[in-house]
Protein backbone atom coordinates (compact mmCIF):
# COMPACT_ATOMS: atom_id res chain seq x y z
CA UNK A 1 0.00 0.00 0.00
CA UNK A 2 0.81 3.39 -1.07
CA UNK A 3 1.46 6.05 1.48
CA UNK A 4 0.82 10.15 0.11
CA UNK A 5 2.41 13.17 1.59
CA UNK A 6 2.49 16.39 0.05
CA UNK A 7 5.65 17.91 0.70
CA UNK A 8 5.27 21.53 2.14
CA UNK A 9 6.95 24.52 0.26
CA UNK A 10 10.23 24.20 -0.66
CA UNK A 11 12.78 26.74 -0.65
CA UNK A 12 11.62 28.16 -4.19
CA UNK A 13 8.15 28.12 -3.52
CA UNK A 14 8.98 30.42 -0.27
CA UNK A 15 10.97 32.61 -2.46
CA UNK A 16 8.27 33.19 -4.65
CA UNK A 17 5.39 33.55 -2.15
CA UNK A 18 7.84 36.27 -0.43
CA UNK A 19 8.15 38.19 -3.39
CA UNK A 20 4.48 38.24 -3.94
CA UNK A 21 4.23 39.58 -0.72
CA UNK A 22 7.05 42.09 -1.05
CA UNK A 23 5.49 43.36 -4.50
CA UNK A 24 1.69 44.00 -2.94
CA UNK A 25 3.32 46.01 0.05
CA UNK A 26 5.40 48.18 -2.56
CA UNK A 27 2.12 48.40 -4.60
CA UNK A 28 0.35 49.38 -1.82
CA UNK A 29 2.90 51.83 -0.46
CA UNK A 30 3.21 53.60 -3.49
CA UNK A 31 -0.29 53.73 -4.37
CA UNK A 32 0.59 52.02 -8.18
CA UNK A 33 -1.07 49.66 -9.96
CA UNK A 34 1.02 49.02 -12.51
CA UNK A 35 3.14 47.43 -9.79
CA UNK A 36 0.64 44.74 -9.25
CA UNK A 37 0.72 43.51 -13.05
CA UNK A 38 4.81 42.15 -11.31
CA UNK A 39 2.53 39.31 -9.70
CA UNK A 40 0.42 38.20 -12.59
CA UNK A 41 3.43 35.65 -13.33
CA UNK A 42 4.24 34.47 -10.60
CA UNK A 43 1.16 33.97 -8.93
CA UNK A 44 0.12 32.14 -12.36
CA UNK A 45 3.06 29.83 -11.40
CA UNK A 46 1.85 29.00 -8.28
CA UNK A 47 -1.15 28.51 -9.54
CA UNK A 48 -0.01 25.97 -11.59
CA UNK A 49 2.29 24.22 -9.43
CA UNK A 50 -1.14 23.16 -7.53
CA UNK A 51 -3.42 22.13 -10.13
CA UNK A 52 -0.68 20.47 -12.83
CA UNK A 53 -0.12 17.17 -10.45
CA UNK A 54 0.57 13.87 -12.58
CA UNK A 55 -1.97 11.03 -12.27
CA UNK A 56 -1.73 8.61 -9.16
CA UNK A 57 1.69 6.29 -9.40
CA UNK A 58 0.73 2.28 -9.73
CA UNK A 59 4.10 1.05 -8.86
CA UNK A 60 5.30 -2.60 -8.37
CA UNK A 61 8.23 -2.76 -6.27
CA UNK A 62 10.46 -6.01 -5.62
CA UNK A 63 13.79 -6.88 -4.45
CA UNK A 64 15.72 -9.92 -5.37
CA UNK A 65 15.58 -11.63 -2.39
CA UNK A 66 13.69 -11.57 0.99
CA UNK A 67 16.50 -11.71 3.13
CA UNK A 68 20.16 -10.38 2.50
CA UNK A 69 22.48 -12.28 4.55
CA UNK A 70 26.26 -11.83 4.54
CA UNK A 71 29.65 -11.40 6.83
CA UNK A 72 31.41 -9.04 8.55
CA UNK A 73 33.57 -7.23 5.78
CA UNK A 74 31.26 -8.87 2.61
CA UNK A 75 29.45 -6.70 0.61
CA UNK A 76 25.93 -7.09 0.17
CA UNK A 77 24.55 -6.75 -3.36
CA UNK A 78 21.17 -5.08 -3.34
CA UNK A 79 19.32 -5.39 -6.66
CA UNK A 80 15.65 -3.12 -6.52
CA UNK A 81 13.02 -3.50 -9.41
CA UNK A 82 10.30 -1.01 -10.33
CA UNK A 83 7.75 -1.76 -12.78
CA UNK A 84 4.98 0.92 -13.45
CA UNK A 85 1.47 -0.70 -13.81
CA UNK A 86 -0.53 2.42 -14.54
CA UNK A 87 0.20 5.70 -16.95
CA UNK A 88 3.67 7.38 -18.12
CA UNK A 89 5.12 8.79 -15.19
CA UNK A 90 7.71 11.95 -16.32
CA UNK A 91 10.54 13.10 -13.98
CA UNK A 92 9.88 10.18 -11.40
CA UNK A 93 12.90 10.29 -8.79
CA UNK A 94 13.10 6.73 -7.00
CA UNK A 95 15.05 6.64 -3.88
CA UNK A 96 15.62 3.57 -2.31
CA UNK A 97 16.33 4.38 1.43
CA UNK A 98 19.07 2.99 2.79
CA UNK A 99 18.96 1.09 6.52
CA UNK A 100 20.89 3.19 9.48
CA UNK A 101 23.75 1.60 10.42
CA UNK A 102 24.64 0.95 6.89
CA UNK A 103 26.58 2.89 4.18
CA UNK A 104 26.19 2.46 0.32
CA UNK A 105 30.21 1.10 -1.17
CA UNK A 106 28.49 1.28 -4.51
CA UNK A 107 26.13 1.57 -7.07
CA UNK A 108 23.01 3.68 -7.59
CA UNK A 109 20.82 3.98 -4.92
CA UNK A 110 18.76 6.48 -6.70
CA UNK A 111 17.80 7.69 -10.05
CA UNK A 112 15.26 10.71 -11.88
CA UNK A 113 13.88 9.04 -14.94
CA UNK A 114 10.69 8.89 -16.81
CA UNK A 115 8.98 5.94 -16.38
CA UNK A 116 6.64 4.36 -19.66
CA UNK A 117 3.02 2.73 -18.90
CA UNK A 118 4.74 -0.83 -18.67
CA UNK A 119 8.15 -0.53 -18.34
CA UNK A 120 10.43 -1.26 -15.67
CA UNK A 121 13.84 0.04 -14.23
CA UNK A 122 16.52 -1.36 -11.46
CA UNK A 123 18.73 0.34 -8.74
CA UNK A 124 21.84 -2.28 -8.25
CA UNK A 125 24.21 -1.06 -5.31
CA UNK A 126 26.37 -2.90 -2.54
CA UNK A 127 26.50 -2.11 0.98
CA UNK A 128 28.64 -2.62 3.95
CA UNK A 129 28.14 -2.27 7.58
CA UNK A 130 28.80 -4.11 11.01
CA UNK A 131 27.32 -6.84 12.83
CA UNK A 132 23.54 -6.60 13.04
CA UNK A 133 20.20 -6.81 11.47
CA UNK A 134 18.96 -4.20 10.06
CA UNK A 135 15.38 -3.35 7.87
CA UNK A 136 14.68 -1.56 4.62
CA UNK A 137 12.45 1.88 5.93
CA UNK A 138 11.29 1.59 2.28
CA UNK A 139 11.11 3.33 -1.14
CA UNK A 140 10.55 6.91 -1.71
CA UNK A 141 8.71 7.73 -4.85
CA UNK A 142 8.51 11.78 -5.37
CA UNK A 143 6.34 13.17 -8.81
CA UNK A 144 7.41 16.90 -9.31
CA UNK A 145 4.58 18.81 -11.27
CA UNK A 146 4.57 21.20 -14.04
CA UNK A 147 6.74 24.22 -12.33
CA UNK A 148 8.58 22.08 -9.84
CA UNK A 149 7.75 23.69 -6.53
CA UNK A 150 5.55 20.85 -4.87
CA UNK A 151 6.14 17.64 -5.38
CA UNK A 152 4.38 14.90 -3.98
CA UNK A 153 6.64 11.85 -2.47
CA UNK A 154 5.25 8.42 -1.97
CA UNK A 155 6.72 6.16 0.47
CA UNK A 156 6.38 2.69 -0.32
CA UNK A 157 7.05 0.34 2.82
CA UNK A 158 9.61 -3.11 2.62
CA UNK A 159 9.90 -5.91 4.66
CA UNK A 160 13.08 -7.40 3.27
CA UNK A 161 16.05 -7.00 6.05
CA UNK A 162 20.15 -7.49 5.93
CA UNK A 163 21.31 -9.62 8.14
CA UNK A 164 25.02 -9.24 8.71
CA UNK A 165 26.52 -12.40 10.96
CA UNK A 166 30.14 -12.91 12.18
CA UNK A 167 32.41 -13.84 9.12
CA UNK A 168 35.09 -15.49 11.20
CA UNK A 169 35.32 -18.92 11.26
CA UNK A 170 37.57 -21.46 12.54
CA UNK A 171 39.17 -24.17 9.94
CA UNK A 172 38.84 -27.00 12.35
CA UNK A 173 36.13 -28.46 14.56
CA UNK A 174 36.69 -28.63 18.42
CA UNK A 175 37.11 -31.98 20.10
CA UNK A 176 35.49 -31.83 23.58
CA UNK A 177 36.05 -34.16 26.67
CA UNK A 178 32.79 -33.43 28.21
CA UNK A 179 32.01 -35.03 31.75
CA UNK A 180 28.96 -36.49 30.17
CA UNK A 181 27.69 -37.15 26.48
CA UNK A 182 24.81 -38.47 24.83
CA UNK A 183 23.58 -41.19 22.69
CA UNK A 184 24.32 -40.28 19.08
CA UNK A 185 27.49 -40.50 17.28
CA UNK A 186 30.21 -37.89 17.21
CA UNK A 187 33.78 -36.28 17.31
CA UNK A 188 34.12 -36.00 21.44
CA UNK A 189 35.61 -39.07 23.18
CA UNK A 190 32.93 -40.33 25.68
CA UNK A 191 35.19 -42.27 28.22
CA UNK A 192 33.55 -45.58 27.20
CA UNK A 193 34.56 -48.84 25.43
CA UNK A 194 33.33 -49.58 22.23
CA UNK A 195 33.46 -48.34 18.74
CA UNK A 196 35.60 -45.71 17.56
CA UNK A 197 39.15 -44.30 16.53
CA UNK A 198 41.23 -43.92 19.68
CA UNK A 199 42.45 -47.01 21.43
CA UNK A 200 40.74 -47.33 24.92
CA UNK A 201 42.55 -50.58 26.57
CA UNK A 202 42.57 -53.80 26.17
CA UNK A 203 40.68 -56.37 27.82
CA UNK A 204 39.51 -60.41 27.59
CA UNK A 205 37.78 -61.94 24.87
CA UNK A 206 33.74 -61.91 25.60
CA UNK A 207 31.21 -63.93 23.27
CA UNK A 208 30.34 -61.75 20.27
CA UNK A 209 33.15 -59.74 19.82
CA UNK A 210 34.56 -59.24 16.66
CA UNK A 211 38.24 -61.38 15.43
CA UNK A 212 39.37 -58.47 13.72
CA UNK A 213 39.78 -56.53 16.97
CA UNK A 214 41.95 -59.75 18.53
CA UNK A 215 45.58 -58.23 20.03
CA UNK A 216 47.50 -61.05 18.81
CA UNK A 217 50.57 -60.20 21.41
CA UNK A 218 48.36 -60.10 24.51
CA UNK A 219 46.85 -63.00 23.42
CA UNK A 220 50.47 -64.77 23.16
CA UNK A 221 51.49 -64.39 26.42
CA UNK A 222 48.20 -65.80 27.90
CA UNK A 223 47.72 -68.95 25.74
CA UNK A 224 44.63 -69.97 27.07
CA UNK A 225 42.28 -67.04 26.56
CA UNK A 226 42.06 -64.31 24.17
CA UNK A 227 42.55 -60.56 24.22
CA UNK A 228 41.06 -57.92 22.14
CA UNK A 229 41.57 -54.37 21.36
CA UNK A 230 39.07 -52.00 22.94
CA UNK A 231 38.08 -48.21 21.53
CA UNK A 232 36.63 -45.48 22.91
CA UNK A 233 32.65 -44.40 22.02
CA UNK A 234 32.87 -40.90 20.26
CA UNK A 235 29.86 -39.26 20.35
CA UNK A 236 28.32 -35.84 20.72
CA UNK A 237 27.94 -33.59 23.81
CA UNK A 238 25.12 -30.82 25.07
CA UNK A 239 27.44 -27.12 25.05
CA UNK A 240 25.52 -24.29 26.28
CA UNK A 241 27.04 -20.33 25.82
CA UNK A 242 26.74 -17.77 28.19
CA UNK A 243 27.77 -14.38 27.00
CA UNK A 244 27.65 -11.02 28.67
CA UNK A 245 26.57 -7.77 27.54
CA UNK A 246 27.00 -6.01 30.82
CA UNK A 247 27.81 -2.31 30.01
CA UNK A 248 31.60 -2.30 28.76
CA UNK A 249 33.78 1.10 27.20
CA UNK A 250 32.44 0.82 23.87
CA UNK A 251 29.29 1.31 22.90
CA UNK A 252 28.00 -1.02 20.09
CA UNK A 253 28.25 0.79 16.93
CA UNK A 254 31.77 1.91 17.45
CA UNK A 255 34.89 1.02 15.29
CA UNK A 256 37.29 -1.37 17.15
CA UNK A 257 34.48 -1.98 19.94
CA UNK A 258 34.89 -4.65 22.48
CA UNK A 259 31.99 -6.01 22.75
CA UNK A 260 31.33 -6.89 18.74
CA UNK A 261 35.25 -8.65 19.35
CA UNK A 262 33.21 -11.27 22.32
CA UNK A 263 30.14 -11.58 19.87
CA UNK A 264 32.08 -12.42 17.18
CA UNK A 265 34.17 -15.01 19.11
CA UNK A 266 30.96 -16.22 20.73
CA UNK A 267 29.90 -16.90 17.29
CA UNK A 268 33.08 -18.47 15.84
CA UNK A 269 32.63 -20.84 19.03
CA UNK A 270 29.74 -21.96 18.44
CA UNK A 271 29.58 -22.59 14.44
CA UNK A 272 33.03 -24.83 15.90
CA UNK A 273 31.32 -26.77 17.84
CA UNK A 274 28.10 -27.22 15.96
CA UNK A 275 30.40 -28.09 13.07
CA UNK A 276 32.03 -30.45 15.28
CA UNK A 277 28.54 -32.66 15.25
CA UNK A 278 27.84 -31.12 19.27
CA UNK A 279 24.46 -29.37 20.61
CA UNK A 280 24.68 -25.77 21.14
CA UNK A 281 22.43 -23.36 23.11
CA UNK A 282 23.19 -19.89 23.63
CA UNK A 283 22.25 -17.33 26.70
CA UNK A 284 22.80 -13.66 26.38
CA UNK A 285 22.38 -11.41 29.96
CA UNK A 286 23.03 -8.18 30.39
CA UNK A 287 21.34 -5.23 28.41
CA UNK A 288 20.28 -7.22 26.16
CA UNK A 289 18.65 -11.29 26.89
CA UNK A 290 18.59 -13.84 24.20
CA UNK A 291 18.12 -17.69 24.57
CA UNK A 292 18.38 -20.12 22.06
CA UNK A 293 17.79 -23.99 23.02
CA UNK A 294 20.60 -26.76 22.75
CA UNK A 295 20.36 -28.17 19.04
CA UNK A 296 22.09 -29.20 16.16
CA UNK A 297 22.72 -28.79 12.11
CA UNK A 298 22.55 -26.18 10.21
CA UNK A 299 19.44 -24.65 11.35
CA UNK A 300 20.50 -24.77 14.72
CA UNK A 301 23.49 -22.66 13.30
CA UNK A 302 21.74 -19.91 11.41
CA UNK A 303 19.57 -20.00 14.52
CA UNK A 304 22.58 -19.10 17.34
CA UNK A 305 24.33 -16.52 14.67
CA UNK A 306 20.84 -14.48 13.97
CA UNK A 307 20.43 -14.42 17.98
CA UNK A 308 24.02 -12.93 17.70
CA UNK A 309 23.42 -10.37 15.53
CA UNK A 310 20.20 -9.46 16.74
CA UNK A 311 21.93 -8.84 20.14
CA UNK A 312 22.25 -4.74 19.66
CA UNK A 313 18.54 -4.90 18.20
CA UNK A 314 16.56 -6.53 21.38
CA UNK A 315 14.81 -4.56 23.75
CA UNK A 316 16.69 -4.54 27.42
CA UNK A 317 15.35 -6.40 29.82
CA UNK A 318 16.23 -6.24 33.99
CA UNK A 319 17.75 -9.43 33.71
CA UNK A 320 21.24 -8.28 34.15
CA UNK A 321 22.93 -10.78 36.21
CA UNK A 322 23.63 -14.10 36.02
CA UNK A 323 21.89 -15.56 38.81
CA UNK A 324 18.70 -14.23 36.71
CA UNK A 325 19.25 -17.48 34.44
CA UNK A 326 16.46 -19.77 35.25
CA UNK A 327 18.82 -23.32 36.05
CA UNK A 328 16.17 -25.60 34.75
CA UNK A 329 16.64 -24.23 31.47
CA UNK A 330 19.89 -25.72 31.06
CA UNK A 331 20.23 -29.39 29.99
CA UNK A 332 21.58 -32.02 32.90
CA UNK A 333 25.60 -32.13 33.23
CA UNK A 334 25.93 -29.90 30.35
CA UNK A 335 29.16 -28.25 29.51
CA UNK A 336 29.13 -24.46 30.10
CA UNK A 337 31.48 -22.09 28.21
CA UNK A 338 30.69 -18.59 29.99
CA UNK A 339 32.32 -15.39 27.49
CA UNK A 340 32.47 -12.63 30.12
CA UNK A 341 35.10 -10.06 30.98
CA UNK A 342 34.68 -11.04 34.62
CA UNK A 343 33.74 -7.25 35.92
CA UNK A 344 30.82 -8.00 37.68
CA UNK A 345 30.38 -10.43 41.29
CA UNK A 346 29.48 -13.63 38.78
CA UNK A 347 32.24 -16.38 40.73
CA UNK A 348 29.81 -17.59 43.22
CA UNK A 349 27.14 -18.36 40.50
CA UNK A 350 29.69 -20.23 38.27
CA UNK A 351 29.98 -22.62 41.69
CA UNK A 352 26.35 -23.27 42.10
CA UNK A 353 26.64 -24.14 38.07
CA UNK A 354 29.75 -26.09 39.21
CA UNK A 355 27.85 -27.79 41.98
CA UNK A 356 24.63 -28.90 39.56
CA UNK A 357 27.34 -31.42 38.11
CA UNK A 358 27.90 -29.22 34.81
CA UNK A 359 30.94 -28.53 33.54
CA UNK A 360 32.20 -24.69 33.47
CA UNK A 361 34.68 -23.14 31.67
CA UNK A 362 34.93 -19.36 31.45
CA UNK A 363 36.62 -17.50 28.18
CA UNK A 364 37.41 -13.99 29.62
CA UNK A 365 38.19 -11.41 27.21
CA UNK A 366 41.34 -8.95 28.44
CA UNK A 367 39.11 -5.66 28.92
CA UNK A 368 41.78 -3.91 30.69
CA UNK A 369 44.54 -4.35 28.52
CA UNK A 370 41.99 -3.53 25.70
CA UNK A 371 41.24 -0.10 27.06
CA UNK A 372 45.48 0.15 27.94
CA UNK A 373 46.20 -0.17 24.44
CA UNK A 374 43.51 2.39 23.19
CA UNK A 375 44.89 5.15 21.68
CA UNK A 376 42.54 8.13 22.65
CA UNK A 377 43.12 6.53 26.12
CA UNK A 378 43.19 9.07 28.47
CA UNK A 379 46.55 9.25 30.34
CA UNK A 380 45.08 10.39 33.94
CA UNK A 381 43.34 6.72 34.24
CA UNK A 382 46.14 4.14 34.89
CA UNK A 383 45.68 3.93 38.81
CA UNK A 384 41.99 2.80 38.01
CA UNK A 385 43.24 0.43 35.21
CA UNK A 386 46.18 -0.79 37.72
CA UNK A 387 43.08 -1.65 40.56
CA UNK A 388 40.15 -2.73 37.68
CA UNK A 389 42.86 -5.43 36.65
CA UNK A 390 43.92 -6.01 40.37
CA UNK A 391 40.16 -6.97 40.77
CA UNK A 392 39.63 -8.99 37.87
CA UNK A 393 42.77 -11.25 38.73
CA UNK A 394 40.97 -12.06 41.73
CA UNK A 395 38.23 -13.43 40.61
CA UNK A 396 40.35 -15.50 38.03
CA UNK A 397 42.06 -16.79 41.18
CA UNK A 398 39.13 -17.37 43.16
CA UNK A 399 37.81 -19.35 40.23
CA UNK A 400 40.59 -21.68 39.38
CA UNK A 401 40.43 -22.20 42.87
CA UNK A 402 37.39 -23.71 42.51
CA UNK A 403 38.49 -25.91 39.85
CA UNK A 404 37.03 -23.77 37.07
CA UNK A 405 39.62 -23.54 34.41
CA UNK A 406 40.16 -19.72 33.06
CA UNK A 407 41.16 -18.69 29.85
CA UNK A 408 42.52 -15.02 29.37
CA UNK A 409 42.23 -13.79 25.80
CA UNK A 410 43.98 -10.87 25.11
CA UNK A 411 41.76 -9.51 22.03
CA UNK A 412 44.71 -8.59 20.05
CA UNK A 413 45.96 -12.36 19.94
CA UNK A 414 43.61 -14.54 17.52
CA UNK A 415 41.13 -16.44 19.17
CA UNK A 416 41.06 -19.84 17.43
CA UNK A 417 44.74 -20.99 18.50
CA UNK A 418 43.92 -19.67 21.72
CA UNK A 419 41.00 -21.85 22.42
CA UNK A 420 42.09 -24.80 20.84
CA UNK A 421 45.56 -24.95 22.65
CA UNK A 422 42.95 -23.97 25.94
CA UNK A 423 41.02 -27.34 25.35
CA UNK A 424 43.72 -29.47 24.67
CA UNK A 425 45.77 -28.24 27.33
CA UNK A 426 41.97 -28.87 30.07
CA UNK A 427 41.43 -32.50 29.03
CA UNK A 428 44.84 -33.75 29.07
Amino acid sequence: MIRDKIIGFNPRSKIIIILIYLIFILAVSTINGTVLLLMVPLVLLIGCSGTSRQVEPDLDVSRDRDVYRSTIGEEVNVQLKVHNRGKCLRHLTIRDLIPAGLTKSGGVASMITTLNSGASVTLEYTLTGKLGTYHFPGVEIVLPDMAGLNPIKHKIPSMEEVVILPGNTFRKGLILRPHRTRLQSGLNPSRQGGEGMELFGIREFRPGDSLRHINSRASARHPQSFFIQEFEHERVATVVLILDTRDYSLSFPEEGNFLQHIVEATGMLGEALINSGNRVGLYIFGNYNGWVFPGSGKLQKERLLRTLALEKAIEPTRLNKLADLPSRLLPPRSVILFISPLQGNEPWMMRVLKGLKHQVMVVSPDEITFEREKPTRQKNINLALRTANLERMLFVRELQNSSIPVLNWEISTPFEPLISKFLGTYWQ
